[in-house]
């Protein structure tokens, strides 16, 4: 045989036998497993409603890995509905937390709904793998309402992430019926991770607690603190995204405003870091504008909402000087406050021509919660101790500026006077 025919001979049996050998190794070797969906959700937390209008509604909830989420609602309990939580064309996706906005309701409108998640396993951007669903019960709530006829609200405040105080707290919710849960600030000591984030603003004590009645949140100068202070919107919506608004129910208009900080932003606990002196003038332009708004004016009733008082032991002299003029033209009628750790009743004066009450805190035998109704005729605030003694209540009549303390008393033995 020539030596060229043997090389072609020689090339054609060793292609023959790699095949042959490619074949048999594949034989032999076992098809790689499929892959697994992702593991199910450890937990997740019960849904809080936030940001609540006339004709929407947030609801968020924590979760404990990587997943999307929808929530079905409608106007009966078999529901109907769907809201997907789609922003840019983009579905939720967070290992942390999930927010869908309804929309399309009605002022006043009953609405139920559930919650859906789903595990996420991101594995690649073209390979992502779904778990098992899970979801939550029917929940139910109602809408804001400016035309309503009456008002109701339940008040906490420097809770400072007690779990006694917190869990005792929730425990009175069912007793006091509201439309609105006002947290009105000091949630947390600092906020140091995302995970005390999200375990003290949507899962307090391990307790569902806003998953019917909606929350209002007021930030408070302990809610500032710590690293992972500025990613609060991680778990919080508020209207406009701002920590300053104002919104109607019924017959009353709320105010709320940021007081921020306890002390100067050149103090050295705050690194260099703070700059509220000039918020809080920023509030100030916006509050001449809220006060003129026509649902603002034909309020019967007008309370104002801050963490720290704007007068008596340990007041915002910054926010006093700032909103105070502003705040007597508008023509308050109640303003509540905490921060002092101490409860206190602080009656009109001459500069400032409207009530003021403190609410106490955070420990279980200092701690307070307050239960306002108001009809178009008639404001009732009561201030409770935590085993749901009465503490004292009053009454404002209809575009009065000097409320009328009618029962109990606000000499309750607690912790000293301390800055929260």
């Amino acid at each position: 045989m020539k030596r060229r025919d043997f090389l072609k001979v020689s090339a054609v049996a060793t292609l023959a036998s790699g095949v042959n050998a490619a074949g048999l190794l594949a034989a032999e070797t076992p098809s790689p497993p499929k892959p697994l969906p992702p593991p199910p959700l450890a937990n997740t937390t019960p849904p809080v409603l936030q940001n609540v209008s006339e004709t929407a509604a947030t609801v968020t909830w924590g979760v404990s890995g990587p997943a999307t989420g929808w929530v079905e609602f409608g106007d009966t309990d078999s529901l109907g509905r769907l809201a997907r939580g789609e922003v840019n064309g983009l579905l939720p996706y967070d290992g942390h937390v999930l927010r869908v906005r309804l929309t399309g309701l009605k002022p006043g409108q009953r609405t139920f709904y559930r919650v859906w998640t789903v595990p996420i396993d991101f594995r690649t951007p073209t390979d992502i793998r779904r778990g098992e669903a899970v979801t939550t019960g029917v929940h139910a709530f109602t809408t804001l309402d400016s035309a309503a006829s009456t008002a109701r609200w339940t008040v906490w405040n420097d809770t400072h992430q007690n779990k006694e105080t917190l869990a005792r707290l929730i425990e009175h919710l069912p007793a006091y019926p509201s439309d609105l849960l006002v947290w009105n600030g000091d949630v947390f000591n600092d906020i140091p991770s995302e995970d005390v984030l999200i375990e003290e603003l949507l899962h307090p004590a391990g307790r569902a607690y806003a998953a019917t009645q909606p929350l209002v949140f007021v930030r408070g100068n302990h809610d500032v603190r710590g690293a992972f202070a500025r990613r609060m919107g991680l778990a919080i919506e508020t209207p406009g995204d701002r920590y300053y608004y104002s919104f109607r129910q019924g017959p009353v208009a709320f105010l709320v405003l940021d007081t921020g900080e306890d002390k100067e932003d050149g103090h050295p606990e705050y690194g260099g870091l703070a700059d509220f002196a000039r918020y809080r003038l920023e509030q100030q332009s916006w509050l001449e504008q809220a006060i003129a708004r026509p649902g603002f004016q034909s309020a019967p009733f007008r309370v104002l909402l801050t963490h720290i008082p704007l007068r008596g032991p340990n007041h915002s002299a910054d926010a006093r000087a700032k909103w105070e003029p502003l705040l007597a033209k508008a023509g308050i009628d109640f303003a509540i406050s905490g921060h002092t750790h101490r409860h206190a009743y602080e009656e009109p004066t001459a500069g400032q021509p409207f009530p003021l009450l403190v609410g106490g805190g955070p420990g279980p035998n200092a701690a307070t919660f307050i239960h306002a109704e108001a009809t178009t005729d008639e404001l009732r605030v009561r201030l409770l101790a935590l085993d749901g003694s009465d503490l004292g209540h009053w009454s404002v009549p209809r575009r009065s500026g000097s409320p009328q303390k009618t029962a109990g008393s606000v000499d309750h033995p607690g912790s000293p006077v301390t800055s929260g």
